[in-house]
Formats: C-alpha cells, sequence, structure tokens
C-alpha cells in the first residue's frame, strides 16, 4: 500500500511537470 501511494504521489508530480512542459 505504501509503494502504491508514493507510485502515485510520483506519477501525479510528473504529469504535473509533464503538463507545464508541455
Amino acid at each position: 500500500m505504501t509503494l502504491w501511494s508514493v507510485e502515485s504521489g510520483n506519477i501525479i508530480i510528473i504529469v504535473t511537470i509533464f503538463s507545464e512542459w508541455v
């Protein structure tokens, strides 16, 4: 469960950064 939470957080951060780039 912890790993899933970390992975979800990373995905959200990556998507946010990617959206800013685009």
